[in-house]
Formats: C-alpha cells, sequence, structure tokens
C-alpha cells in the first residue's frame, strides 16, 4: 500500500516489522534517519487534538533535525497525522518552551515572516509566526525551508516534524515524495526513517499498494474541499482471526477513511470495541490476530487488502513489568484511526508520485 508525501498511494505488507517510508527513484541516494523511542512516565491515556485521536505519554518516537547556519539540532516527534514541522523560538518563555529552543539571532539564513502559526491539539496548542531557514536531516540539506517558529505553547512539550499530505501542509518543500517508516516492536527503542527507497530486509512477502483516499473539508461556513488531507485509504471492514479466515467478521456497508497517524499510539476505531479495556498481559500468547481490510477503491464489494495483526501487538504494558495491559484499540463516534499499536506490525511505504 503506497501513500506520498503529496498523499498519493499506501503501502503495506503483513510483516513481522514495523516501518514507514518514503520513496524516490531508484538512482537516488538513500536518505536514512534514525528514530529513537523516548519512554516519559505512563501518565493515563490523553486524548491528543481536536480529531479526538488518542496518544498516551509514554512513547514518542524522535529523530534529530538541524536548522539554521550554523546548525542548531533538535529531537522532534514524528507524526503523519499532522502537516507542519515546528520548533520553539527564543522568545518562548521557559514556563511554556522548556526543551531546547532556537535561537533565530544565531542564524545566518534565517528568514522571518509576518504570517500567524498556530496549531492545535486536543491536550492543547502552539502558537507563533511562520518563518524560514536551512534545514538539514541526515545529511539532507533543504533551504528557505518554512516552518513554524513558537513563540508560546499550552501543554505540548515537544516539536513537531510532520509528514502528511501537501494540500494541508503549509511548508514549501519537502526532502522526497516517497518515504519509508520502520517502529519496532511494543519494547524496541529505535527504529527508521528512509526518503528515496525502500529496505527490503525489512519484511517479507509482498508490498501491496492501496490508493489513498481524498479528504472532504470544510473551508467556510458554506464551503468544502475535497482533497488529500490526511495519510487515509479506504476501510471495507474488521475481524479477528485464530487462524487465516475471520472467525468474527464485520464488513461495512460503505467503505470509510483508514487514517494512518504515527503520533497516535493507539488505534481509534469506532465498531472493534464498546469501551476502552484492560487485559492481562498473557493473552498475548494467544495465537489470534485482528484483520483490518482495505479496499482499492471506494467500491466496499471488491476483493480487499487484508492486514493481519498480532494480537500481542495491540497489547501495551502499563509498566515494563506489568502483568496488566491497556488494549491499543479505543472507539469513538466517527474516527477510525490506525496509530502506533497497529502501525508497529507493518512495514509501509508512501508514495506521493504514484497516487
Amino acid at each position: 500500500m503506497v501513500i506520498g508525501c503529496a498523499i498519493k498511494y499506501l503501502l503495506f505488507t503483513c510483516a513481522a516489522s514495523t516501518a514507514l517510508a518514503i520513496v524516490l527513484p531508484e538512482e537516488s541516494r538513500l536518505i536514512r534517519i534514525p528514530m529513537t523511542k523516548q519512554y516519559d512516565s505512563l501518565k493515563g491515556l490523553q486524548r491528543k487534538r481536536s480529531t479526538k485521536l488518542y496518544s498516551d505519554y509514554g512513547y514518542r518516537y524522535l529523530v534529530d533535525i538541524a536548522v539554521g547556519i550554523p546548525p542548531q539540532v533538535f529531537e522532534l516527534a514524528v507524526d503523519t497525522g499532522s502537516s507542519d514541522l515546528w520548533i520553539p523560538g527564543s522568545q518562548c518563555p521557559d514556563s511554556l518552551c522548556p526543551l531546547v529552543k532556537f535561537n533565530e539571532a544565531n542564524s545566518t539564513t534565517y528568514k522571518a515572516t509576518s504570517e500567524n502559526f498556530n496549531i492545535k491539539y486536543g491536550t492543547g496548542n502552539a502558537t507563533g509566526k511562520y518563518a524560514l531557514d536551512t534545514i538539514t536531516i541526515a545529511g539532507a540539506t533543504i533551504e528557505e525551508q518554512q516552518f513554524g517558529y513558537v513563540s508560546a505553547t499550552n501543554n505540548i512539550l515537544t516539536e513537531v516534524t510532520s509528514l502528511s499530505g501537501d494540500e494541508v501542509a503549509t511548508t514549501n518543500e519537502t526532502i522526497a515524495s516517497d518515504s519509508y517508516y520502520h517502529m519496532n516492536e511494543v519494547y524496541g527503542d529505535s527504529g527508521e526513517i528512509i526518503f528515496g527507497g525502500i529496505d527490503k530486509t525489512k519484511y517479507t512477502g509482498e508490498i501491496i499498494y492501496v490508493p489513498v483516499s481524498k479528504t472532504t473539508r470544510q473551508t467556510s461556513s458554506i464551503q468544502t474541499k475535497t482533497d488529500y488531507g490526511y495519510w487515509q485509504v479506504n476501510g471495507q471492514g474488521v475481524g479477528v482471526a485464530n487462524g487465516v479466515t475471520a472467525d468474527v467478521k464485520l464488513d461495512f456497508q460503505e467503505t470509510v477513511n483508514l487514517i494512518f497517524d504515527t503520533g497516535a499510539t493507539l488505534v481509534v476505531y469506532q465498531l472493534m470495541c464498546d469501551n476502552f479495556p484492560l487485559a492481562y498481559c498473557s493473552v498475548a500468547k494467544q495465537n489470534t490476530t485482528i484483520q483490518i481490510m482495505m479496499s482499492q477503491s471506494t467500491d466496499s464489494t471488491t476483493e480487499p487488502v487484508t492486514m493481519h495483526i498480532p494480537h500481542s501487538d495491540v497489547l501495551i504494558p502499563l509498566e515494563t513489568s506489568a502483568t496488566i495491559c491497556a488494549f491499543g484499540i479505543v472507539p469513538v463516534e466517527s474516527r477510525y484511526v490506525i496509530g502506533e499499536s497497529l502501525l508497529r506490525s507493518l512495514y509501509q511505504v508512501y508514495d506521493a508520485e504514484k497516487k
């Protein structure tokens, strides 16, 4: 399944590894970006953004990025569910931006703009101005890249680098048109993003491409716009199986949009469960899988592409040695979000050109 930086297609394999990627022409140099999994004390599960995504304070995937000349290095959270790169500026008070801040006076390539920057999350927001500067990541450099220079935050600590679609993004450049994203298993502490290609050693089987579905967004009180707004595909149904065939299966009457969001720890699925349950971690030993069926068109009757996710991968230990786990699928009324608890079982390629 393939999805690109401009959101065209999303690529999946039902492999035992987790990854997300951006793909470039074969003759191009691969850009490999290591990710680290940052652990905070698990303070509970928090709603993320106004779209009712979920995230927990225990896990964040971070990459190193340099801003300005000479470079100032930051650790940024990777998020395919939002569209803006932002970092805290020197004008942000320590009480609001307690981590490393960007000092624009020390960058010879920094350019300020008068355009306001504002991004909202369910748990808070970040505000400031858009700015331009040289961005370097894994040795690749983009000059005059637009980003959010943040002067105030509310209940947000980690700056964000986003890999959502061009239609909702405000940046004027991207490193590449495709990407690969790899997150390790639940106890893993690292992963990798590749811009420009696919690492065939990270998966087994065949990569299957599924088209990205469009989003209809409200642009004013009376107008809407349909475009590629999220990394999302057409969902046909869900199931639970002890073997290859689903023992319990639910087919949707119409396809629904499944959003792939690396910034969300959990899976948000309206019909998967009635509440947010806890379970004994020993349940992970059961040989059951969760199946998510995706369509290669908007027709819910076509032969689906099916993801097979081990039951163990959606159990999240509340502590390192915990016997009680959280179930990584939670319900909301109208959103279907595939977060880290399932993405870590998949090898994904996001291809902007193939749509």
